[in-house]
């Protein structure tokens, strides 16, 4: 008799059936893949959201230090005195949401082939997460009053 009719023999009649399902190995390979992969995932996305972040920081320091020049640009235009005081523009302030915006005014003289004497403003606006900080310049000159 053979092993297989052995088999048979003992079996009384029952078929053998392969049974559907995962090994133990292939439920072991798939988990520690599974911890390997996710982390990585999880900070590739983590580094996206934080450099969007990033960038929306650095769009709301560049439109606070570019209202303040729109602000001394318009105190300029509807004053004709401002250059009796120009240190008046000076501000070193806190804005909403952590922001720092600093602004200094440096006067200079011989500017240009005319030598024309005036004022440097910088305004500089920071955050935690833009240490550097965003930046803009202008150049203020003095002008005659037409009245």
């Amino acid at each position: 008799m053979t092993f297989l009719q052995n088999v048979n023999k003992y079996s009384h009649g029952a078929e053998f059936q392969k049974q559907g399902g995962f090994t133990l190995i292939e439920m072991v390979v798939a988990i520690v893949l599974l911890g390997v992969l996710v982390p990585f995932v999880f900070g590739i996305f983590g580094q996206v959201s934080i450099f969007a972040a990033r960038g929306n920081v650095v769009e709301q320091a560049f439109l606070h230090a570019e209202s303040k020049m729109e602000e001394i640009t318009g105190i300029k235009e509807i004053n004709w005195d401002w250059a009796d005081d120009p240190d008046q523009f000076e501000v070193d302030e806190d804005l909403p949401d952590n922001y720092h915006r600093v602004v200094t005014v440096t006067g200079f003289s011989g500017w240009g082939d005319e030598g024309i004497d005036g004022w440097e403003v910088d305004v500089v606006v920071t955050h935690p997460m833009l240490p550097n900080g965003v930046a803009l310049s202008m150049r203020l000159t003095q002008y005659e009053d037409p009245h």
